[in-house]
């Protein structure tokens, strides 16, 4: 195990790891069969106000974080990432994982699920 960690920083390490991160900008269409999915069971499960407050909650992630990591891994692909763009990216990642926090929470907290209830009656 140590050895692949020494291999990955080894590789990435020139470039700021901003290569081992940009993955995320490139799978933004998969992802969002995943946003609307949710949305529509939220909408079907509760309200569809609540739907569709989630999938703004997520397309908003989406909207800061994969522009910022789409332009960095283009503006700094041969060269070192500079402290204020890896801060960048980690404050785009910080803001996406909130909104799908925030999704996670919708769907726990306020739709009244009978298999919620059932299990909270457990603990």
């Amino acid at each position: 195990m140590n050895a692949e960690i020494g291999l990955f920083w080894r590789a990435t390490a020139r470039m700021g790891c901003i290569c081992a991160v940009t993955g995320p900008s490139g799978g933004f269409l998969i992802r969002q069969t995943m946003t609307l999915i949710g949305s529509f069971s939220i909408a079907a499960l509760s309200s569809f106000w609540l739907g569709a407050l989630a999938g703004c909650l997520a397309l908003t992630g989406e909207a800061i974080n994969c522009p910022a990591l789409f332009y960095m891994s283009r503006r700094y692909d041969d060269t070192p990432v500079p402290k204020p763009a890896r801060i960048w990216a980690a404050v785009s990642g910080t803001v996406q994982a909130l909104t799908i926090a925030a999704c996670a929470m919708i769907c726990w907290r306020i739709i009244p699920l009978k298999g919620r209830v059932f299990s909270q009656r457990l603990s």
